[in-house]
């Protein structure tokens, strides 16, 4: 009697296969929660603005909306940090660089003058509302921090900051002003006058 061979198995399904650009839906997304804010964005919202269903949503990110927020405010803080970091490393003075951080805030396109910086915007949303996430922008202000500190050092060992303030003390002054000017971005309509704020903030590294 003839043996019968056994079939090969069946791989197993790992779920429907993706409709839609991860990145692509994630970066609209984004672009959602820096207009509105995490509270006030719903699912419908995202969904909508993503342009996937909910089922998509769910394996994509099992989650839900937490998430795929703190995805984003990872890539925010990321992003923010690296701008700083390319900006101090760009040239021989680090205060210059410092300063050219602070001056991109004047150049944001007119889409984007109101919304003010992700990481400062979630930190004051989510100071009485989900800690977990107040915590997680706290983190990247603290990198920041130490990013100010390091190139506020080396600018003091080159002779290029005079003052006799501490570094640590000027970082905190930083962190201070870079929130308050992205406030004072959504006050002030005019280019001109914030930037003449920000070289008023700027004149401490002397």
């Amino acid at each position: 009697m003839q043996k019968e061979t056994p079939s090969a198995p069946r791989p197993v399904s790992s779920g429907r296969p993706r409709t839609f650009d991860p990145q692509k839906a994630t970066e609209k997304a984004a672009l959602l929660f820096w207009q509105k804010g995490y509270d006030t964005t719903s699912m419908t919202d995202l969904l909508h603005a993503m342009g996937i269903g909910k089922g998509s949503f769910y394996l994509t990110y099992p989650g839900g909306k937490k998430e795929l927020f703190e995805k984003v405010l990872h890539q925010q803080g990321s992003q923010l940090l690296h701008n700083l970091t390319l900006e101090i490393s760009s040239g021989s003075d680090p205060i210059e660089g410092i300063k050219n951080f602070f001056r991109s805030i004047a150049s944001v396109d007119s889409e984007n003058w109101f919304n003010g910086c992700f990481i400062s915007n979630t930190l004051v949303e989510q100071s009485h509302q989900d800690t977990s996430l107040r915590d997680q922008a706290t983190v990247w202000f603290k990198k920041i921090e130490k990013e100010f500190i390091s190139a506020l050092k080396k600018a003091k060992k080159k002779r290029l900051l005079k003052t006799k303030e501490k570094p640590r003390v000027l970082a905190r002054y930083l962190i201070s002003a870079w929130n308050g000017l992205q406030v004072s971005r959504r006050i002030l309509s005019q280019k001109k006058d914030l930037e003449k704020i920000i070289e008023l903030h700027l004149s401490v590294l002397h």
